[in-house]
Protein backbone atom coordinates (compact mmCIF):
# COMPACT_ATOMS: atom_id res chain seq x y z
CA UNK A 1 0.00 0.00 0.00
CA UNK A 2 1.45 3.38 -1.01
CA UNK A 3 1.02 6.93 0.20
CA UNK A 4 0.79 10.22 -1.64
CA UNK A 5 3.16 13.14 -1.14
CA UNK A 6 2.41 16.64 -2.38
CA UNK A 7 5.53 18.31 -3.80
CA UNK A 8 5.92 21.61 -5.70
CA UNK A 9 4.26 21.65 -9.16
CA UNK A 10 3.52 17.92 -9.14
CA UNK A 11 1.79 15.06 -7.37
CA UNK A 12 4.08 12.18 -6.49
CA UNK A 13 3.34 8.66 -5.31
CA UNK A 14 5.41 6.41 -3.07
CA UNK A 15 4.68 2.82 -4.08
CA UNK A 16 4.88 -0.31 -1.91
CA UNK A 17 8.57 -0.71 -2.73
CA UNK A 18 9.30 2.88 -1.63
CA UNK A 19 9.91 4.11 -5.18
CA UNK A 20 9.00 7.77 -5.71
CA UNK A 21 7.09 8.06 -9.01
CA UNK A 22 4.89 10.76 -10.57
CA UNK A 23 1.21 10.23 -9.87
CA UNK A 24 0.60 10.58 -13.63
CA UNK A 25 2.41 7.29 -14.25
CA UNK A 26 0.05 5.52 -11.87
CA UNK A 27 -3.10 7.10 -13.22
CA UNK A 28 -2.29 6.33 -16.87
CA UNK A 29 -2.96 2.66 -16.15
CA UNK A 30 -6.76 2.96 -16.22
CA UNK A 31 -9.63 5.35 -16.90
CA UNK A 32 -10.78 7.27 -13.82
CA UNK A 33 -14.44 8.33 -13.71
CA UNK A 34 -15.14 11.85 -12.46
CA UNK A 35 -18.58 13.36 -12.23
CA UNK A 36 -19.22 16.97 -13.22
CA UNK A 37 -20.34 19.24 -10.39
CA UNK A 38 -21.92 22.51 -11.55
CA UNK A 39 -19.93 22.42 -14.76
CA UNK A 40 -16.61 21.59 -13.10
CA UNK A 41 -14.31 18.68 -12.35
CA UNK A 42 -11.21 18.71 -10.14
CA UNK A 43 -7.75 18.31 -11.60
CA UNK A 44 -6.55 14.81 -12.41
CA UNK A 45 -3.68 13.51 -14.47
CA UNK A 46 -3.98 10.67 -16.94
CA UNK A 47 -7.12 9.11 -18.33
CA UNK A 48 -10.35 10.78 -17.24
CA UNK A 49 -13.86 9.60 -18.02
CA UNK A 50 -16.25 12.51 -17.53
CA UNK A 51 -19.71 11.64 -16.19
CA UNK A 52 -22.79 13.84 -16.33
CA UNK A 53 -23.91 15.34 -13.03
CA UNK A 54 -27.45 14.10 -13.71
CA UNK A 55 -29.02 12.29 -16.63
CA UNK A 56 -26.82 11.40 -19.59
CA UNK A 57 -25.81 14.84 -20.94
CA UNK A 58 -23.89 17.68 -19.38
CA UNK A 59 -21.49 20.58 -20.08
CA UNK A 60 -17.90 20.64 -18.86
CA UNK A 61 -16.88 24.26 -18.36
CA UNK A 62 -13.93 24.28 -15.96
CA UNK A 63 -11.14 21.93 -14.86
CA UNK A 64 -9.85 23.11 -11.50
CA UNK A 65 -6.33 23.51 -10.05
CA UNK A 66 -4.24 23.27 -13.20
CA UNK A 67 -0.46 23.24 -12.85
CA UNK A 68 1.89 24.27 -15.65
CA UNK A 69 2.63 21.45 -18.08
CA UNK A 70 0.10 18.97 -16.74
CA UNK A 71 -2.08 17.10 -19.20
CA UNK A 72 -5.17 14.92 -19.22
CA UNK A 73 -7.09 12.86 -21.74
CA UNK A 74 -10.87 13.16 -21.58
CA UNK A 75 -13.62 10.88 -22.81
CA UNK A 76 -17.30 10.52 -21.94
CA UNK A 77 -18.41 8.00 -19.34
CA UNK A 78 -20.55 5.05 -20.41
CA UNK A 79 -23.82 6.19 -21.97
CA UNK A 80 -23.06 9.91 -21.58
CA UNK A 81 -22.67 12.88 -23.91
CA UNK A 82 -20.39 15.61 -22.59
CA UNK A 83 -20.02 18.99 -24.29
CA UNK A 84 -16.67 20.58 -23.47
CA UNK A 85 -17.40 24.31 -23.62
CA UNK A 86 -14.89 26.43 -25.51
CA UNK A 87 -13.82 29.60 -23.69
CA UNK A 88 -16.74 29.67 -21.25
CA UNK A 89 -14.47 28.65 -18.38
CA UNK A 90 -10.78 27.76 -18.54
CA UNK A 91 -10.90 25.26 -21.43
CA UNK A 92 -10.05 25.99 -25.06
CA UNK A 93 -11.20 23.50 -27.71
CA UNK A 94 -10.07 22.66 -31.27
CA UNK A 95 -11.22 25.13 -33.95
CA UNK A 96 -12.41 27.54 -31.23
CA UNK A 97 -15.72 25.71 -30.90
CA UNK A 98 -17.35 23.43 -28.34
CA UNK A 99 -16.16 19.82 -28.50
CA UNK A 100 -18.64 16.99 -27.94
CA UNK A 101 -17.52 13.75 -26.30
CA UNK A 102 -19.85 10.80 -26.77
CA UNK A 103 -19.51 7.40 -25.18
CA UNK A 104 -20.95 5.79 -28.30
CA UNK A 105 -18.13 7.13 -30.51
CA UNK A 106 -15.38 6.73 -27.93
CA UNK A 107 -13.75 9.98 -29.07
CA UNK A 108 -11.18 11.70 -26.87
CA UNK A 109 -9.81 15.17 -26.16
CA UNK A 110 -6.24 15.62 -24.90
CA UNK A 111 -5.46 18.87 -23.05
CA UNK A 112 -2.42 20.48 -21.45
CA UNK A 113 -2.36 23.32 -18.93
CA UNK A 114 -0.73 26.58 -20.05
CA UNK A 115 0.20 28.65 -17.00
CA UNK A 116 0.76 31.82 -19.02
CA UNK A 117 -2.98 32.39 -19.35
CA UNK A 118 -4.28 29.71 -16.95
CA UNK A 119 -6.03 27.76 -19.72
CA UNK A 120 -6.37 24.13 -20.70
CA UNK A 121 -5.46 23.86 -24.39
CA UNK A 122 -5.93 21.06 -26.92
CA UNK A 123 -3.11 18.73 -27.85
CA UNK A 124 -5.06 16.27 -29.98
CA UNK A 125 -8.53 14.94 -30.72
CA UNK A 126 -9.88 11.67 -32.02
CA UNK A 127 -13.29 11.61 -33.71
CA UNK A 128 -16.24 13.54 -32.29
CA UNK A 129 -18.10 16.63 -33.37
CA UNK A 130 -15.59 19.21 -32.17
CA UNK A 131 -13.05 20.06 -34.83
CA UNK A 132 -15.24 18.68 -37.59
CA UNK A 133 -16.40 20.35 -40.77
CA UNK A 134 -18.88 23.24 -40.38
CA UNK A 135 -20.22 24.15 -43.79
CA UNK A 136 -23.24 24.53 -46.02
CA UNK A 137 -23.81 24.14 -49.75
CA UNK A 138 -27.21 25.32 -51.01
CA UNK A 139 -28.48 25.76 -54.55
CA UNK A 140 -31.42 26.92 -56.59
CA UNK A 141 -33.61 23.98 -57.58
CA UNK A 142 -34.85 23.21 -61.07
CA UNK A 143 -37.41 26.05 -61.05
CA UNK A 144 -36.06 29.41 -62.19
CA UNK A 145 -36.58 32.56 -60.09
CA UNK A 146 -37.84 35.74 -61.73
CA UNK A 147 -36.00 39.02 -61.22
CA UNK A 148 -37.98 42.03 -62.43
CA UNK A 149 -36.42 45.07 -64.06
CA UNK A 150 -34.79 47.52 -61.62
CA UNK A 151 -35.94 45.46 -58.64
CA UNK A 152 -33.47 44.08 -56.10
CA UNK A 153 -34.47 40.46 -55.62
CA UNK A 154 -33.04 38.17 -52.95
CA UNK A 155 -32.07 34.81 -54.40
CA UNK A 156 -33.80 31.83 -52.82
CA UNK A 157 -31.72 28.68 -52.52
CA UNK A 158 -34.38 26.02 -52.13
CA UNK A 159 -32.23 22.89 -52.22
CA UNK A 160 -29.18 21.71 -50.29
CA UNK A 161 -26.21 19.56 -51.19
CA UNK A 162 -25.20 19.46 -47.51
CA UNK A 163 -25.59 21.42 -44.30
CA UNK A 164 -23.53 20.28 -41.31
CA UNK A 165 -24.55 22.99 -38.82
CA UNK A 166 -28.25 23.83 -39.47
CA UNK A 167 -27.28 26.97 -41.38
CA UNK A 168 -29.99 26.88 -44.04
CA UNK A 169 -33.62 25.89 -44.55
CA UNK A 170 -35.09 25.06 -47.96
CA UNK A 171 -38.52 26.53 -47.17
CA UNK A 172 -38.20 28.96 -44.24
CA UNK A 173 -36.14 31.99 -45.30
CA UNK A 174 -34.40 30.04 -48.06
CA UNK A 175 -32.55 33.21 -49.07
CA UNK A 176 -30.58 33.13 -45.79
CA UNK A 177 -27.41 31.41 -44.66
CA UNK A 178 -27.29 31.69 -40.87
CA UNK A 179 -24.13 31.25 -38.83
CA UNK A 180 -25.11 29.06 -35.89
CA UNK A 181 -21.45 28.82 -34.81
CA UNK A 182 -19.31 31.94 -34.44
CA UNK A 183 -16.08 32.14 -36.41
CA UNK A 184 -14.41 33.13 -39.63
CA UNK A 185 -16.01 31.78 -42.81
CA UNK A 186 -15.16 31.64 -46.49
CA UNK A 187 -18.11 32.18 -48.82
CA UNK A 188 -18.41 31.34 -52.53
CA UNK A 189 -21.36 31.90 -54.83
CA UNK A 190 -22.46 31.76 -58.43
CA UNK A 191 -25.61 33.32 -59.86
CA UNK A 192 -26.70 32.20 -63.35
CA UNK A 193 -29.25 34.12 -65.44
CA UNK A 194 -30.49 34.51 -68.97
CA UNK A 195 -28.40 36.09 -71.70
CA UNK A 196 -29.15 39.71 -72.55
CA UNK A 197 -27.15 42.44 -74.26
CA UNK A 198 -29.05 45.21 -72.49
CA UNK A 199 -28.33 46.91 -69.18
CA UNK A 200 -26.22 45.88 -66.22
CA UNK A 201 -26.31 43.29 -63.45
CA UNK A 202 -25.40 43.96 -59.82
CA UNK A 203 -24.99 41.42 -57.03
CA UNK A 204 -25.27 42.78 -53.48
CA UNK A 205 -24.47 40.56 -50.51
CA UNK A 206 -25.37 41.63 -46.97
CA UNK A 207 -24.35 40.29 -43.58
CA UNK A 208 -26.92 41.00 -40.86
CA UNK A 209 -26.80 40.54 -37.11
CA UNK A 210 -29.49 38.50 -35.38
CA UNK A 211 -31.63 41.65 -35.01
CA UNK A 212 -31.67 42.13 -38.79
CA UNK A 213 -29.30 45.12 -38.91
CA UNK A 214 -26.81 45.16 -41.79
CA UNK A 215 -23.24 44.79 -40.48
CA UNK A 216 -21.34 44.45 -43.74
CA UNK A 217 -22.07 44.50 -47.47
CA UNK A 218 -20.42 43.68 -50.77
CA UNK A 219 -21.30 45.02 -54.23
CA UNK A 220 -20.35 43.18 -57.42
CA UNK A 221 -21.38 45.13 -60.56
CA UNK A 222 -21.16 43.72 -64.06
CA UNK A 223 -21.94 45.43 -67.35
CA UNK A 224 -23.11 43.36 -70.31
CA UNK A 225 -19.67 43.84 -71.86
CA UNK A 226 -18.20 41.98 -68.87
CA UNK A 227 -20.47 38.98 -69.41
CA UNK A 228 -20.08 36.26 -71.99
CA UNK A 229 -22.98 36.53 -74.43
CA UNK A 230 -22.03 33.57 -76.60
CA UNK A 231 -23.60 31.06 -74.20
CA UNK A 232 -27.23 30.52 -73.31
CA UNK A 233 -26.60 31.69 -69.73
CA UNK A 234 -24.50 34.36 -68.05
CA UNK A 235 -22.96 34.04 -64.59
CA UNK A 236 -21.49 36.16 -61.84
CA UNK A 237 -19.10 34.49 -59.40
CA UNK A 238 -17.89 35.93 -56.12
CA UNK A 239 -15.93 34.81 -53.06
CA UNK A 240 -15.03 36.51 -49.79
CA UNK A 241 -14.37 35.86 -46.12
CA UNK A 242 -16.24 37.18 -43.11
CA UNK A 243 -16.04 37.10 -39.32
CA UNK A 244 -19.45 36.15 -37.99
CA UNK A 245 -21.14 36.05 -34.61
CA UNK A 246 -23.55 33.22 -33.87
CA UNK A 247 -26.96 34.33 -35.17
CA UNK A 248 -25.57 36.48 -37.98
CA UNK A 249 -26.88 35.68 -41.45
CA UNK A 250 -26.29 36.79 -45.00
CA UNK A 251 -28.40 37.18 -48.15
CA UNK A 252 -27.64 37.78 -51.82
CA UNK A 253 -29.67 40.08 -54.07
CA UNK A 254 -29.58 40.52 -57.84
CA UNK A 255 -30.57 43.76 -59.55
CA UNK A 256 -30.78 44.08 -63.34
CA UNK A 257 -31.92 46.80 -65.75
CA UNK A 258 -32.28 44.91 -69.03
CA UNK A 259 -35.66 46.55 -69.59
CA UNK A 260 -37.68 43.43 -68.74
CA UNK A 261 -37.76 40.53 -66.33
CA UNK A 262 -34.96 37.95 -66.26
CA UNK A 263 -34.71 34.42 -64.90
CA UNK A 264 -32.18 33.21 -62.36
CA UNK A 265 -31.52 29.66 -63.45
CA UNK A 266 -31.61 26.72 -61.12
CA UNK A 267 -30.45 23.16 -61.50
CA UNK A 268 -30.37 21.62 -64.95
CA UNK A 269 -30.34 17.87 -64.53
CA UNK A 270 -27.37 17.27 -62.26
CA UNK A 271 -25.72 20.61 -63.10
CA UNK A 272 -25.95 23.25 -60.34
CA UNK A 273 -26.05 26.70 -61.91
CA UNK A 274 -26.99 29.02 -59.02
CA UNK A 275 -25.43 28.07 -55.70
CA UNK A 276 -23.77 29.30 -52.55
CA UNK A 277 -21.34 27.77 -50.06
CA UNK A 278 -19.99 28.81 -46.66
CA UNK A 279 -17.23 26.99 -44.81
CA UNK A 280 -15.83 27.74 -41.35
CA UNK A 281 -12.08 28.28 -41.58
CA UNK A 282 -11.37 29.33 -37.98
Amino acid sequence: MGVYLIMPNYDWYVDASSFLIPKIARLMNAWNVHTISTGEIDLLFGLVKVAAESGTADDLVTINDGVVGQFIILKADTGDTITVKHGTGNILCPDDTDYVLTASSGNILALFYDGDDSKWKPIAVSGGSGGTDISVYANRGSTAQTVNNNTATFIEFNEEVFDTDTMHDNSTNPDRITFTTAGKYHVNLQIAFGTSTSGNRVINMYRYNSAGTIQQSWRIPRSTSDLNSTFSIQTIEFSTSMDATAGDYFRVALTQDSGGSMSVYGKSGTVLQTWITAHKIN
